[in-house]
């Protein structure tokens, strides 16, 4: 889907952007690991970190878009959430926000882009993480 034979691979990411969000993290804004997973089903990738590591990560896939969800075993609350595409880097990764249904603007969230190992100008991802999320 994010794919495109006539076009760059951060077309492709921009395209998919126009259509309607992915996964709609505002939503899973609040609510712990448990509660994001029966909201997303299964994930895909699970790694639970023993019990006093710092993150355990789960990750759900829709189509071609990834969201990594970072979390703590202990408390089971969610602390991030990276959004990637499977297949694509992007020269502007706001379009991955808007297929997370996400503006870049919101008040409870901290934005920074993932920038591509091979290439400094192109992005792989965005990381959101929660604004005081060790005090929710």
């Amino acid at each position: 889907m994010l794919t495109s034979s006539c076009g760059s691979k951060s077309d492709s990411v921009k395209q998919a952007a126009e259509t309607a969000p992915v996964f709609n993290v505002p939503d899973l804004l609040g609510l712990d690991i448990d509660r994001v997973e029966s909201t997303l089903g299964r994930p895909k990738w699970d790694s639970v970190a023993a019990h006093d590591a710092s993150e355990s990560v789960r990750l759900f896939r829709r189509d071609t878009l990834l969201l990594r969800v970072g979390y703590s075993a202990r408390t089971r609350r969610v602390y991030s959430y990276l959004i990637q595409s499977a297949h694509a880097q992007t020269h502007d990764y706001r379009p991955l926000l808007r297929l997370a249904n996400l503006t870049g603007n919101e008040p409870v969230l901290v934005v920074v882009p993932v920038p591509s190992k091979n290439n400094s100008a192109e992005y792989t991802g965005v990381k959101v993480f929660v604004k005081d999320a060790g005090s929710r």
